[in-house]
């Protein structure tokens, strides 16, 4: 009886101390937004929807069916199909977007045609084409503070000259 009642203390005990010492969460939940003129939500629909419009740059490669969807907290996949011909793969790119020197600009981490990784010089001309979009979507005048990605698109935190 005696064991019984000094395990149920303990038990009691370490639930006590497990309650006061559990991480908190702060009130309005997530990270501090940070200090800035505008935020703008883009949503993966329409940032979808501007490379469907740019897509014909590409030259002989068409491409059809594009989609971005969203990876909290720091990546954004696009997806689509692209065609040369006859010969037609789909094509999966994932992006991190990242404030620097005011601006946005995307890492590509990786971009695969079917199951073929494309290798860093290839993918880096079309970081440029995207990185490109996106200023000219911000506007030059946008001094870019933070990004960060939210399950609806990319929300940019940006100061206005």
């Amino acid at each position: 009886m005696r064991a019984l009642l000094i395990l149920a203390i303990g038990f009691l005990i370490g639930v006590v101390v497990l309650l006061f010492f559990w991480p908190q969460t702060p009130a309005g939940g997530g990270a501090s937004t940070p200090s800035s003129d505008v935020r703008v939500t883009i949503s993966d629909g329409y940032l979808a929807r501007v490379a469907a419009a740019h897509a014909h740059s590409l030259g002989p490669v068409a491409i059809s069916a594009i989609t971005v969807g969203s990876s909290p907290p720091d990546e954004l996949i696009a997806r689509a199909s692209a065609a040369v011909g006859p010969l037609s793969a789909p094509v999966a790119i994932q992006l991190q977007p990242v404030a620097r020197h005011g601006i946005v600009q995307v890492r590509l981490i990786t971009v695969h045609i079917g199951d073929i990784p494309i290798p860093g010089g290839l993918a880096g001309i079309l970081s440029d084409s995207i990185n490109g979009k996106l200023r000219s979507l911000l506007g030059h005048s946008a001094s870019v503070v933070a990004v960060r990605v939210v399950p609806s698109g990319l929300q940019v935190f940006a100061n206005y000259d």
